[in-house]
């Protein structure tokens, strides 16, 4: 702004209350890019910015590895462990799912604060779940892909997302999805043959699901859903929206 420069800003996320200077530096750019409709929305609803607005979607890089033919976790769930992100959920779903499948496995990945760990673990041994859920933490892009290659169905009742590139990317390892039922998934995973939304706080709906999908022979569907949503398409219309913000252009129907 000193330099007379447009100030354009890529939200991932909507924020939560008390997010006082992101949105007055929201407020005050030339141009906020969403990556989704829903996202677009929640930024008006929630008064993040007054700012023009412009879509560009979002997409999800594909390192997957051939599925195991004997696979060593019965589900996945990869995620920040977080409530919002629904690390608690998951433990209450595995529960349901042990119910039936005794010797179900689940393996949760992803960073875990200290506190949340010790409220994971209380939730863990509350259910008799000790041998029924590994905790793998955070790991490498590698070890990322290498689990979701030894695993059955990916579970992520995260109640909160943007966008959502967990559910994409398990598709292109071939894995289905059992995911809360958001607004964002409309533009992603909501049609998908290989996957089911299910309404949050609903853990007899996740559990039934994930049971269901513990066959799954539509890997080359999943994969093939997932390839929709590739980076050049994005990089391009991205580009252009900069490029309009320079010039100090309208953003036609990227403008939501």
């Amino acid at each position: 702004r000193l330099f007379g420069l447009p100030l354009i800003v890529c939200n991932l996320n909507a924020g939560k209350e008390g997010w006082a200077l992101n949105r007055r530096i929201h407020d005050r750019a030339t141009c906020v890019v969403a990556i989704s409709r829903s996202l677009a929305s929640d930024l008006r609803a929630r008064g993040v910015t007054h700012a023009p607005l412009a879509l560009t979607g979002m997409a999800a890089d594909d390192a997957s590895l051939p599925l195991r033919p004997t696979r060593t976790y019965d589900a996945i769930y990869l995620a920040r462990h977080t409530e919002e992100k629904g690390a608690l959920d998951v433990v209450d779903i595995w529960e349901r799912v042990c119910n039936v499948k005794p010797n179900a496995l689940l393996a949760m990945v992803g960073p875990c604060a200290p506190d949340m760990e010790q409220r994971i673990r209380r939730r863990i041994a509350e259910h008799g779940l000790e041998r029924a859920i590994e905790l793998r933490g955070p790991v490498s892009e590698d070890e990322k892909w290498r689990l979701y290659a030894t695993s059955r169905v990916c579970i992520f009742p995260s109640r909160v997302e943007g966008w959502g590139i967990v559910p994409i990317e398990a598709h292109f390892a071939g894995l289905p999805v059992v995911a809360a039922r958001l607004p964002a998934y409309e533009e992603t995973i909501a049609h998908s043959p290989a996957a089911v939304l299910c309404d949050i706080g609903d853990d007899d709906a996740f559990a039934n699901a994930v049971l269901q999908y513990q066959t799954f022979d539509e890997a080359d569907a999943a994969r093939a859903w997932a390839r929709a949503f590739s980076w050049p398409g994005i990089v391009a219309r991205e580009a252009e929206i900069i490029r309009q913000a320079i010039h100090g252009g309208h953003y036609g129907a990227a403008n939501a």
